[in-house]
């Protein structure tokens, strides 16, 4: 099979093609499978070059429109120049089954006019954005990183570099999804299903078309920065919880308050009505967020829908790599991810959500803003049985004491502080006031500090804060006896008047044993 030549790049041979070892086929230079840049039905034991003869008849169209639609928007590249752009990347490009089916160039370029028409797109030099999202893409290719499956317990670091490559390929369809296997939501990292639906919405109005544009946003500040991030570490760190007994054990015998007393420091826990991300405003040290995460990573793949976990992946991309190594979270594992930059800012929530441009600068934050994340998915279902509450508890405590340890005390000795909210609650079905008790059992145990959104809607969780803080006597192990034993049905109620049944006794000149039995 001959090789491409275009001017300046000339598409050759791949060397170092290896056994991966990890039932994923042939690697490229040993590392990354070829199955993220060849389609299914590619001969890979024959590959001699990067252009397959196994494409399906169909699919050179869609690789015409996509890049057509992609460069025609460039105005410093000529009708020819693109076409030979097109050719050129379909030596990397796997659309055997690509998700423009059905979808015109008139539509595809109708979404692109939809998405560059908005406000904060009118000083960006458009025509040289695509080129560069291309460059980055087949940059790449030089030293591709390693996207093998991520063990549990096991950590990957990449550069800010290395993602923006990734991403890249990601933006112009690339990348298959290598862990398709290991979830229910298939598709992976693959922006393309943003722009089909945004063709189909009212021009800069849905929600598809600025998921997409806050994408653009971070490439155009890659650009306009000209690699002055490109060795920024983000790491992606797959814990393992501690066993079930072990957590249960820590909870009944936790003989401290639950509470520490305002006296030991900052407050344990502050409630606010802001977004979470305005937490850095009641604490400056606050870098860590709670992702109230899917089961599946990154929910698996990109729809058009901005939860709070689809927002915070547009607001910061790099968190969107994990996609192609991290697949559906079990019941005894989390993922915390460290130092994603957050490029761009947003309104509303849901049906919506607007990206309302790059973020900006103030005088409670730096430039860049780089966050943790930490990403803690909830039971949706029998959420007062105590073995889905010791499930929650221990996967928020892992990732709580996992950020505690790898940031450390502060300059001025006080413990981590973490940004979170109603998490495992809405969608995920949980009662506020209830996993509100949850994460600060967790938070205690890991010793952090909470700074929790309420969102505007306490729905208890002030009540259940008033209340841990008016019984500083009563203990960890207490409040957990207490919260094992609720059901759903008047929780507030029956949670305070075990509280107070178990303070009585405590104050009445006695340590109530371990072993004795305090039913309400």
């Amino acid at each position: 099979m001959p090789c491409i030549s275009s001017g300046m790049v000339v598409v050759g041979f791949f060397p170092g093609l290896a056994a991966s070892g990890l039932g994923l086929g042939p690697t490229l230079h040993g590392r990354i499978p070829y199955a993220a840049w060849f389609p299914p039905g590619s001969d890979l034991a024959d590959i001699t070059c990067p252009v397959w003869s196994g494409m399906h008849k169909d699919s050179d169209h869609a690789i015409a429109l996509r890049w057509q639609a992609c460069f025609s928007r460039s105005m410093d590249v000529k009708p020819a120049q693109a076409a030979e752009f097109c050719v050129l990347c379909c030596a990397f490009t796997c659309f055997a089954d690509a998700p423009l089916e059905g979808v015109s160039r008139a539509e595809v370029q109708k979404a692109y006019d939809a998405i560059f028409s908005l406000p904060f797109f009118a000083a960006l030099p458009e025509a040289k954005l695509f080129p560069a999202v291309k460059r980055w893409a087949l940059e790449s290719m030089d030293t591709p990183p390693d996207v093998s499956p991520l063990a549990l317990g096991a950590q990957r670091e990449l550069s800010a570099r290395q993602c923006r490559g990734l991403l890249a390929n990601a933006m112009l369809g690339n990348l298959q999804d290598l862990m398709s296997d290991s979830k229910r939501h298939q598709g992976g990292l693959d922006f393309w299903r943003h722009v089909r639906t945004a063709s189909l919405e009212a021009p800069g109005c849905g929600v598809a078309a600025h998921k997409q544009a806050s994408l653009l946003l971070y490439f155009a500040e890659a650009m306009r920065e000209d690699g002055g991030e490109d060795e920024r570490v983000v790491c992606f760190h797959r814990l393992k919880c501690p066993d079930v007994a072990e957590i249960q054990m820590m909870l009944s015998t936790n003989a401290e308050p639950v509470m520490k007393a305002e006296a030991e420091g900052a407050a344990q826990v502050q409630l606010h009505e802001a977004a979470m991300e305005d937490a850095i405003h009641l604490d400056r040290t606050c870098r860590a967020f709670v992702n109230f995460a899917n089961a599946e990573f990154g929910y698996g793949c990109f729809i058009s829908s901005a939860t709070q976990e689809e927002i915070l992946q547009m607001c910061c991309p790099e968190f969107n790599v994990g996609l192609l190594f991290l697949g559906r979270m079990a019941d005894n594992e989390v993922v915390n991810v460290h130092g994603c930059r957050r490029y761009t800012s947003y309104s509303g929530y849901l049906d919506t959500y607007r990206c309302t441009g790059l973020l900006q600068a103030s005088s409670h934050q730096e430039a860049p803003v780089i966050h943790d994340i930490l990403t803690i998915d909830a039971c949706m279902h029998r959420h007062f049985e105590e073995q889905e509450q010791l499930r929650d508890i221990r996967k928020a405590f892992t990732a709580f004491q996992a950020y505690s340890t790898m940031r450390g005390r502060e300059a001025d000795g006080q413990v981590p502080a973490i940004a979170t909210g109603r998490w495992g609650c809405g969608a995920f079905g949980g009662l506020p006031a209830h996993k509100f008790v949850q994460q600060v059992l967790a938070g205690r145990l890991a010793d952090v500090r909470l700074c929790f959104s309420t969102f505007g809607e306490p729905a208890g969780c002030d009540r259940m804060l008033d209340l841990l803080q008016q019984e500083p006597r009563v203990s960890v192990m207490r409040t957990w006896d207490v919260l094992r034993r609720q059901k759903r049905g008047g929780f507030e109620d029956t949670f305070r008047a075990g509280l107070a049944a178990g303070s009585l006794r405590a104050g009445a000149g006695y340590e109530i044993p371990e072993e004795v039995d305090l039913d309400v």
